[in-house]
């Protein structure tokens, strides 16, 4: 009868720490599943943000050469108005000497003067429209170029964070199995306790004398 009493208590720590341990695996390897889960997450959202990141550079791009497009159309707009000007008196002029009109004349230089007037007006409108839809174009190409700085710091820190609840649940699983080894060594050694008592308790009572 003592034999069989020190034999369950004996089985009994050695259950307590098989299921320690078995609990322990269990939870270290639910925490570093998650660990990763939660990393590839992190990972993911690092992904979507580089490359929000990039379409954002390559829009700035596109809208820096909008910019210098209308500038350089502007420009082209301005010497034709200019050429347009030059060639508009010189046929008023061609027109004058013609009709016999003296070209020289106070009226003549005062038709002349107001097309040369409306136009360097027209230049001057096609210059300042050009640089309103360039400022406009700058304008977005800054934007999109915060926007695209703002995306890959994002990034940055999302992988960051990825390598961090990747480590976590390395930790954690660590922490499960140190937790189960020490939980397994109380079991044990709770079970040797109980069979010292008894065997003790059993002596004591003369169970074993002869």
């Amino acid at each position: 009868m003592a034999g069989v009493s020190l034999a369950g208590s004996v089985a009994s720590g050695v259950m307590g720490a098989v299921s320690a341990k078995t609990k322990a695996n269990a939870e270290a390897t639910m925490a570093i599943r998650q660990g990763k889960a939660q990393a590839q997450q992190y990972e993911a959202s690092a992904n979507l943000s580089e490359y929000q990141s990039k379409v954002a550079e390559q829009n700035a791009q596109i809208a820096k050469e909008n910019a210098q497009y209308e500038l350089d159309a502007g420009g082209v707009a301005a010497e034709n108005a200019l050429l347009k000007t030059g060639l508009m008196i010189a046929s008023q002029k061609a027109g004058y000497a013609g009709a016999g009109i003296d070209v020289g004349s106070g009226t003549t230089k005062a038709v002349a003067a107001s097309t040369r007037m409306m136009g360097d007006l027209d230049v001057m409108t096609i210059i300042n429209n050009a640089n309103r839809k360039a400022f406009g174009y700058q304008i977005d190409a800054y934007n999109f170029m915060n926007d695209a700085t703002l995306k890959m710091t994002a990034a940055g820190y999302s992988r960051q964070a990825a390598g961090i609840a990747k480590e976590s649940g390395a930790i954690a699983g660590d922490l499960a199995q140190t937790t189960g080894n020490i939980a397994a060594m109380s079991a044990v050694v709770s079970g040797a306790s109980s069979v010292s008592d008894k065997w003790i308790s059993f002596y004591d009572k003369g169970m074993f004398k002869t």
